[in-house]
C-alpha cells in the first residue's frame, strides 16, 4: 500500500535565542515567526479537511529529523520543496546526504 505523510520541519537554526545571523541579528522576527506559525496550522487544516491527511510537525534540524521519521515509518522515497538561498541549499543538501 502507498501512502504519504506531509512532514513540515521547524529548523532550530531559524528559531529561539541562539538563532542569530553572522552578524547576530534574530534570523527570524516576531511577526515572520507568527506568520509561519499560522501558514503550517492552515497548511494541517487544509491538509485534514481536504485529504484527511495529518501533517506531522518537528522541530530540530530537518537532516537530522527527517532520516529518524523515514526510519520510524520504512518510507521508500521522500519528495521534498527545493530552496533557492544558499543556507537552505546547503541544509537541503544535508538532507540529502542522510
Amino acid at each position: 500500500a502507498s501512502a504519504v505523510l506531509p512532514v513540515f520541519v521547524f529548523d532550530e537554526r531559524w528559531f529561539g535565542p541562539g538563532a542569530t545571523d553572522d552578524f547576530g541579528n534574530a534570523r527570524t522576527g516576531v511577526f515572520r515567526a507568527r506568520f509561519l506559525r499560522e501558514a503550517v496550522e492552515d497548511l494541517r487544516a487544509n491538509l485534514k479537511s481536504k485529504y484527511d491527511q495529518e501533517l506531522l510537525v518537528a522541530c530540530g534540524k530537518p537532516e537530522e529529523v527527517l532520516p529518524k521519521v523515514v526510519r520510524a515509518v520504512n518510507a521508500t522515497e521522500v519528495v521534498a520543496h527545493g530552496y533557492g538561498c544558499w543556507e537552505e541549499r546547503r541544509i537541503e543538501s544535508g538532507v540529502k546526504q542522510q
